[in-house]
């Protein structure tokens, strides 16, 4: 682990590099107004070029730079400004708040502040000395430049080699230069002159610049003990930390009104319960707005529950931000539309959005809470629905061992029915076997005593015939009672009559015999009756044991179909896998009691929390006694205006504009959106005021544009991180494939291809499956496409159309033309087109800036229902979504395919913004030849959809 004081200086380190890069990226501004006063940023009298030197007409101008500098310069606590020339002066007028203002556009721009470090020159200042800095998105729109040509300018080597690269001649000086350069295209106009510019009021940087400014002044003083900095916040986990794995044995109670969480959403929204950093890796269409919708639902519940059972209060603040407008704009309007409140949710942003949406909005509720009145049993009777549902939720966690354990106790019977069925089983076989003799005749009505009865006489009867008449005792019974045969039948006659009676009513008749023969033969047959008899009796024994042990064992079958009914009907998984989605009605009906009862609060407080929003609307407008309020009790104020509006929003550039003051734990959540195309320093502010925060990103997008040209970077990487033995591929800005905002957060190792150890959500909920299936393989284990395949209107959901075309000022009219031709037989095939961007269906996207213009210009002067937007560049595209998207490559030749080859994401964002159908117009031949994701495209096409011919 280490020290304490080495974080501080990694910390420091990482602040500086962060403030140069604003200054560096403040001198690559693509627009500059002009500004007044103290603003004044262009000034474009009395500046001159005589030959390679820059020369200003008098000292008054000079010192009139110096002066304002130094007064920003006072106001920053810094003197990290920049001033800048440029020329030619391009520019273009426009309207802004109802008056003319001129847009400057430099093509690019020479850093010279170090000359208003000293004195006036008369003679001037030698341009060749100075350092160079490519406007990159102007060099491209006003010069017509192409993307790669205008990333790989080179500055090292001096200003006049730079114009000749970068505008196809040699100059014989910068003044030669001036005079000749081409004019730019209406409606833009140019002068051949240069002016200075103070880069440094940048208004795109100009609130970051402040708030990295303060940081490093925090860090310096170790003001409040920089509690931002403590291992357990956002902010140092951010830096130095690396996230852990959620645990499964987590409770979160509220969920926001619509779709239910998934297994992977519910995985950060329980790591997020118990971590202070939530890194997430959303792949497209993975539920990532949802995430964010349910996970802004947890602070405002736990304030609630403390409200609830009497616990000291607790803010409730959740700010959603993002680089990307889109991002902010799809989180706005699922809120909206799904709690229709004129409170909540609260937007922020620029200037313009702060005076026009956010101070009405405050006023509006302080309005609304004037006229409101304070209701103590509505508040209590909510307060007791809120501890109702509560109740029952954790009702169901406190059943679950009880379940859990007549499960066990279920299971248990279950495997001894089981066992005692076997055994019976095995008897009822041998049973089975005994049982198999058939005895043909029925004796169930045989008279057994009957028959046993003269069975015994029959006996006796044949013992006396059966006696020697030669014997003494036969002799001399004889003598005594002198007997005949016929006297012996009769005699046996009169004993059995009874007997004999009885049986001949039955199916066993006996006849009497009349002679010693006839005795022996039925005595014979009597005794083969009774055996057989006996074998009967015992056969039915055995069969009636049979029944009954088949009847046991259909008993437990019975009983076993039963236990395994009501095992079945116990949830496979436990109560932390299946809560969320089996009370999700219940946990929605918890977030709406706890935003109602943060209502009520709100009115039992009315006072402080009137004082609050008007406090900050103030504030926000300005005030200087309202701004000394907020610095002395941010917290409280926050805290207050929470209870009306628990959700803000803003871009991470303009979040200075909501949060004036740079304190830890201002904000309970913070959420940060398309995160890894941020970079990494627009997110630490928001993270230093935060006590958690979640940060979802996908690195298989497009990473942040860098408007710095490669020597610049060179310099940058060699001065603020080599030389500070800081880690450049993890803290630069500059380092847009391993250090985005999202890379930070997740921990990666700052190499190539590490995503970290992220929250990954794996299911997919935008694109077909066709088009999911080329981009599940970027993602760690795949997507999981939960869209049902459906036709597009074209039959496949993917198409290809092989179009050569030809190189003409940096497009390929043959794809224009095509596109045209396929917008024309989309529309005929159902698809809609219409003037509000939400509701067109078809998008179109291009590699490149004149490509996409050309297309928009085409499109346009078919209909003026395409919107403006929809038809783009990818970068600008990023983060949107159509039901169609059609793609020019706009490829030429090879020379124009590498920013295919050197972009591995950019296929990927192309792709996926398609829901329905996807649409390739290009040399098809020339991007197989690109290999890799360009070839993947194309076979997967093939696999997947068709490639054909342009309809007629």
């Amino acid at each position: 682990m280490q020290s304490g004081e080495v974080y501080v200086e990694m910390i420091s380190a990482f602040l500086q590099a962060c403030r140069e890069y604003l200054r560096l990226e403040d001198l690559s501004s693509s627009e500059i107004d002009k500004g007044q006063g103290d603003f004044q940023k262009v000034f474009d009298e009395g500046v001159q070029i005589s030959g390679n030197r820059l020369v200003l007409r008098d000292a008054s101008l000079f010192n009139q730079v110096k002066r304002l500098s130094r007064i920003r310069q006072e106001n920053t606590d810094t003197d990290h400004h920049s001033i800048a020339l440029a020329f030619p002066n391009i520019y273009r007028v426009a309207t802004q708040n109802g008056k003319q203002v001129s847009k400057y556009r430099p093509l690019f721009t020479i850093d010279i502040s170090r000359i208003f470090r000293g004195a006036y020159r008369e003679a001037g200042w030698d341009l060749l000395e100075f350092d160079i800095y490519p406007v990159r998105a102007n060099l491209i729109e006003l010069r017509g430049m192409n993307e790669q040509k205008a990333d790989a300018l080179l500055t090292g080597e001096g200003l006049l080699r730079f114009l000749a690269d970068a505008f196809d001649r040699p100059f014989d000086s910068v003044q030669n230069f001036l005079n000749q350069v081409d004019t730019a295209p209406s409606p833009y106009r140019t002068k051949r002159e240069a002016y200075i510019v103070r880069a440094n009021l940048n208004p795109f940087n100009y609130n970051l610049r402040k708030e990295i400014q303060e940081l490093e002044q925090q860090v310096a003083e170790q003001q409040n003990g920089c509690e931002w900095m403590s291992e357990d916040r956002p902010a140092h986990q951010y830096l130095f930390g690396k996230p852990q794995r959620s645990r499964h044995e987590v409770q979160f109670w509220a969920a926001f009104p619509g779709t239910v969480p998934d297994e992977y959403q519910a995985e950060a929204i329980k790591h997020a319960q118990e971590n202070p950093l939530t890194p997430v890796l959303g792949g497209p269409g993975s539920g990532k707005t949802e995430l964010s919708l349910h996970l802004v639902t947890q602070p405002i519940y736990e304030r609630a529950k403390a409200l609830a059972h009497g616990d000291p209060d607790q803010s409730c603040l959740c700010v959603f931000a993002s680089t990307n407008n889109s991002a902010i704009d799809n989180f706005e309007s699922r809120i909206r539309s799904r709690l229709p409140d004129d409170l909540f949710y609260l937007k922020g942003g620029k200037v313009a959005i702060i005076r026009g949406q956010t101070v009405p909005q405050l006023r509006q509720a302080i309005t609304r809470l004037e006229e409101a009145e304070y209701d103590c049993d509505e508040h209590e009777e909510i307060k007791q629905k809120f501890l109702a549902f509560e109740a029952e939720l954790q009702q169901r966690f406190d059943q679950e061992p009880a379940l859990r354990q007549q499960q066990t106790i279920d299971e248990a019977s279950l495997s001894e029915i089981n066992s005692n069925i076997t055994t019976l089983e095995e008897i009822a076989a041998l049973q089975s076997l005994d049982a198999a003799e058939e005895i043909e005749r029925d004796f169930s009505q045989f008279p057994l005593e009957a028959y046993e009865q003269i069975q015994e006489e029959l006996d006796k009867v044949w013992e006396k015939f059966s006696q020697s008449s030669n014997s003494l005792l036969k002799k001399a019974s004889d003598l005594l009672f002198p007997t005949t045969e016929s006297m012996v039948i009769r005699q046996f006659e009169r004993r059995v009559r009874p007997a004999w009676t009885h049986v001949q009513t039955t199916l066993f008749p006996f006849r009497l015999p009349i002679n010693p023969a006839q005795v022996a033969e039925r005595r014979e047959q009597v005794a083969q009756l009774l055996a057989q008899s006996k074998r009967w009796q015992q056969q039915q024994k055995r069969r009636q044991a049979l029944q009954e042990t088949r009847q046991q064992i259909d008993k437990l079958y019975a009983n076993r179909d039963s236990l395994q009914a009501r095992l079945q009907n116990y949830p496979q998984q436990d109560i932390y896998s299946r809560f969320y989605q089996e009370d999700h009605d219940r946990q929605v009906q918890l977030f709406h009691a706890a935003w109602a009862l943060l209502q009520h609060e709100s009115l039992r407080h009315k006072s402080e929390v009137l004082s609050a929003l008007r406090t900050y609307c103030d504030a926000l407008l300005g005030d200087e006694e309202a701004r000394l309020e907020m610095k002395l009790n941010s917290k409280s104020v926050y805290r207050l205006v929470s209870l009306v509006f628990p959700v803000f929003s803003s871009s991470l550039q303009s979040l200075f504009n909501l949060f004036p003051t740079i304190e830890a734990d201002l904000i309970q959540l913070a959420i940060i959106d398309e995160a890894a195309a941020t970079a990494l320093h627009q997110a630490f502010p928001l993270l230093v005021r935060s006590q958690q925060a979640a940060v979802v990103g996908d690195p298989n997008q497009l990473f942040p544009i860098l408007s710095l040209g490669v020597d610049a970077v060179a310099a940058y990487r060699q001065s603020y991180f080599l030389d500070q033995g800081l880690d450049y591929s993890k803290y630069s800005p500059t380092a847009k494939n391993t250090a985005t905002a999202y890379h930070r957060a997740a921990g990666a190792t700052g190499e190539e291809g590490s995503l970290g150890n992220p929250i990954v959500l794996r299911n997919h909920y935008r694109s077909v499956p066709a088009i999911a299936a080329f981009s599940s393989p970027k993602y760690p284990g795949g997507l999981n496409c939960l869209v049902q395949p459906r036709p597009s209107a074209l039959g496949p959901n993917l198409l290809a159309f092989n179009v050569i075309g030809r190189q003409d000022q940096n497009t390929n009219p043959g794809e224009v033309r095509a596109i045209d031709i396929l917008v024309q037989h989309l529309l005929a095939a159902g698809y809609k087109l219409t003037a509000q961007e939400k509701n067109n269906q078809i998008g179109i996207m291009s590699l490149f800036f004149h490509q996409a213009a050309a297309l928009r210009q085409q499109l346009q002067s078919r209909s003026q229902k395409f919107p403006w937007s929809d038809v783009n560049t990818v970068y600008q595209f990023q983060g949107e979504e159509k039901p169609v998207i059609l793609f020019s490559p706009c490829l030429c030749d090879r020379n124009s395919l590498g920013l295919i080859s050197n972009s591995p994401n950019l296929l990927n964002t192309v792709v996926s913004r398609a829901e329905e159908l996807f649409i390739l117009v290009g040399n098809l031949a020339e991007l197989e030849a690109v290999g890799g994701e360009a070839r993947r495209l194309i076979n997967h096409i093939r696999q997947y959809g068709e490639v054909r011919n342009l309809p007629d």
